[in-house]
């Protein structure tokens, strides 16, 4: 608790008292049992932001082959742009916030435990890997798109779509790469882990 006093002189001092707090650190099996769920969650999350980029390139598609039969963009072609820059937009903030996770499981695990060379490689390259799977160009191909969507062409905006499509493969790539390396990196620190205990299991009963 924390107690104060102020500095009546005259009357003396009197005091005001926090009410009482306990503060407990978590057990290590309480940190490992937080490390998988992060671990799982991750996981569900690049899983999702995989499908929901496959849906966007469906439909970048879809609108390139419905433009390729028109002479002059409508409306309603003009709507469904922007609702794709929008889906863009989101699985780009979906990824952001995957990568906030992983820097926050990633900080938590560090300060409970100590994995080997190899682990924590594998670490940093993810580490480096979300860093920089957003580029500035995606970005700033979406800010120009919306900037000219209500003048672009026919013609601007299926040279638009294609580079909103190379930039979702690519990103789709990188993202299904990192959650292969992801996998990888938990089976190898679960196993760190079983071997940890088992060590520390026959140092027990040799004693």
């Amino acid at each position: 608790h924390f107690e104060i006093w102020d500095n009546d002189g005259v009357n003396g001092s009197k005091s005001a008292r926090t009410a009482s707090m306990t503060f407990e650190m978590p057990t290590l099996k309480e940190y490992e049992a937080k490390t998988e769920q992060n671990n799982e969650e991750i996981k569900d999350r690049l899983e999702q932001a995989l499908e929901d980029i496959s849906d966007v390139q469906e439909e970048i598609e879809e609108l390139r082959e419905k433009l390729m039969q028109k002479q002059e963009l409508e409306w309603e072609d003009r709507k469904q742009l922007q609702e794709l820059l929008d889906k863009q937009q989101q699985v780009q903030q979906n990824v952001e916030e995957i990568r906030e996770t992983f820097q926050e499981n990633l900080s938590e695990q560090n300060d409970y435990k100590q994995y080997d060379e190899r682990l924590q490689q594998k670490q940093e390259l993810l580490q480096q890997m979300f860093e920089e799977v957003l580029t500035e160009e995606m970005q700033q191909m979406i800010e120009e798109m919306e900037q000219l969507l209500e003048e672009m062409s026919k013609e601007q905006s299926l040279e638009e779509l294609q580079d909103m499509e190379l930039s979702e493969e690519q990103l789709e790539n990188e993202l299904d790469r990192m959650l292969d390396l992801f996998k990888q990196f938990e089976l190898e620190q679960k196993m760190q882990d079983i071997t940890a205990k088992l060590e520390d299991l026959a140092k027990d009963q040799e004693e």
